[in-house]
């Protein structure tokens, strides 16, 4: 195929040699638009696929949350009879460096793949095809373990970010299961806040779920879940970073709400003392797992920590829904040790282009590595030494 270049929106189609695929480039959200319903489906094809592969969270984030300057790049990969087998979206930075587009709303990026042959595959050609518009590196930050662009044989550089993990949770075993790997001293303290929190009234779980709620049920309990997380530590007299005070924040999530309708599809949870809706969850389920994006509740009630109840219920009410299998809280923080959660890796994955800038910038990049491993190396052997300084002193 000959190579076509257009304006903001059109299409390139590149030729991939021998290769089993070959490429297109659609640049901008137009261009995003036109392939939405190939893109759904081949996310929807992959079960290990997480709602960030979808095309609603990204066109929801390019429209209300993006602000780097240049349009976004969707690389496309079609096998020989025209099917779309890969995709990914880039932005390209001002110092000619590519990036996958995410913003704080981001918590991980990936290559959308149909299996692990065709995920290797886009990775090698995806190289030659963004060299062809300049710029030496491709970098993915936050690659979660078991990720498309970690596929064995894509040719990437792949780093560890120690300080990252996602936490999540189990379900196969059911509630149960949950609680007694939790510890009997776990058990009695939960049921010591429930009776706490029952002081004010009744203790009650609802799940407000897309396909089943009403539209004014999924407005009213948006509108708890805002006010409960204004009403915290995130709202106007704390950090300012609630989803109600930035305009564009709530637009983008009302607009998720939107997009998420079946697969995957978004999730309200609320616990209610009496009449009042003391903690609310914000969530997105996909493949089998429920995403914990947001959580919030209120601090008057503190005591009787809301937040943990509420995921103790939610545990106990996935027990009605078999299909679900894990329970993510998306990143890891010590709050969630509590629930003592299985842990996947979270990586850096660099690709180079081929030619002198990718060159360049693959010496570059090994250089700083190995510069620092040395500093890890040398600061391992001063604290050795000062281990056994200390200890002659003692034992003198």
């Amino acid at each position: 195929m000959q190579e076509v270049s257009e304006a903001s929106g059109s299409v390139q189609a590149v030729a991939a040699g021998r290769a089993h695929l070959h490429a297109e480039v659609h640049r901008g959200l137009a261009g995003l638009e036109r392939v939405r319903e190939e893109w759904a489906d081949l996310a929807r094809g992959d079960s290990r696929a997480h709602y960030y592969h979808h095309p609603g969270w990204l066109l929801a984030s390019l429209e209300h949350l993006y602000t780097a300057t240049g349009d976004p790049w969707l690389f496309l990969f079609r096998d020989e009879a025209g099917q779309l087998r890969a995709l990914i979206p880039l932005v390209r930075q001002a110092g000619g460096e590519w990036r996958a587009p995410r913003n704080d709303q981001t918590s991980y990026v990936d290559l959308v793949a149909a299996d692990d042959a065709m995920a290797r595959e886009a990775l090698r050609l995806l190289p030659r095809v963004v060299g062809r518009h300049g710029g030496g590196r491709l970098v993915f930050d936050r690659v979660l373990a078991g990720s498309n662009l970690l596929v064995p044989g894509g040719g990437a550089r792949v780093e560890s970010l120690p300080d990252k993990r996602s936490d999540w949770v189990d379900l196969e075993g059911g509630s149960e299961a949950v609680f007694a790997h939790l510890g009997r001293h776990f058990r009695k303290e939960l049921r010591r806040k429930r009776r706490r929190a029952e002081e004010h009234g009744p203790l009650a779980f609802r799940a407000s779920l897309a396909g089943s709620a009403t539209a004014a049920e999924r407005e009213e309990a948006f509108a708890d879940f805002l006010r409960l997380e204004a009403g915290g530590w995130k709202g106007a007299h704390g950090t300012g970073t609630a989803i109600a005070l930035h305009p564009e924040l709530r637009a983008f999530y009302a607009r998720l709400l939107d997009e998420f309708t079946t697969e995957p599809r978004w999730r309200i949870h609320r616990l209610f003392l009496g009449e009042e809706c003391v903690a609310a969850q914000l969530a997105v389920e996909c493949s089998g797992t429920v995403y914990l994006l947001k959580i919030a509740f209120d601090e008057a009630y503190a005591g009787a920590s809301p937040g943990l109840l509420a995921v103790a219920s939610l545990i106990e009410a996935l027990d009605a829904e078999p299909a679900v299998q894990r329970l993510t809280f998306v990143t890891g923080n010590r709050y969630q040790d509590v629930w003592r959660p299985r842990q996947r890796a979270v990586y850096r994955v660099t690709l180079y282009t081929p030619g002198l800038s990718g060159r360049v910038a693959w010496a570059t990049d090994g250089a700083r590595s190995g510069l620092r491993r040395l500093r890890a190396v040398l600061a391992g052997l001063r604290h050795l030494r000062g281990g056994n300084t200390k200890e002659k002193g003692a034992g003198h």
